[in-house]
């Protein structure tokens, strides 16, 4: 019996869990785990394996970051339908930030701004991140005003 008769099989798989966890580390921002994966095949993708995703399968971050790989609107919906249900400040700013990260900035911008009413008029945070949004959908003149009026509310 030849003891390297499986050998060519067992390298596709390694070679297959190499670059799920280089895909995963680049999707993730880990770029400095890159290089234990590329020079040690097997044993960088165990390490990979135990030092980054089984700490954030505990975490439960795991799933809803390949959810939101896979199903880039899911999250959309399901906050979408959070705030049809209950209409709060803490929903708007959430949808909102969804709307950012799919580069929806005239949606996130307005979400924001319903946000600012007698209560919330000088918040800090809800500034900040309108600002930032602005700053994204390419409104830098009104950006730049809500930073400064930001910074002037928090003194």
């Amino acid at each position: 019996m030849n003891p390297f008769l499986y050998w060519h099989n067992a390298y596709l798989l390694i070679l297959g869990l190499q670059l799920i966890c280089i895909f995963h580390a680049f999707k993730t921002g880990r770029r400095d785990m890159i290089y234990l994966l590329i020079f040690l095949p097997g044993i960088g993708s165990l390490l990979y394996i135990v030092l980054e995703i089984l700490p954030e399968i505990n975490r439960g971050e795991f799933f809803r970051n390949l959810q939101r790989y896979i199903f880039p609107k899911s999250l959309l919906r399901d906050l979408e339908r959070k705030l049809s249900i209950s209409d709060t400040v803490t929903n708007r700013l959430l949808l909102a930030e969804a709307y950012g990260d799919q580069k929806q900035y005239d949606k996130a911008i307005a979400l924001v701004k319903s946000c600012l009413g007698d209560l919330y008029a000088n918040d800090p945070g809800i500034l900040m991140l309108l600002a930032r949004l602005q700053f994204h959908g390419g409104l830098y003149a009104e950006s730049i005003a809500t930073f400064e009026s930001a910074f002037a509310s928090k003194k």
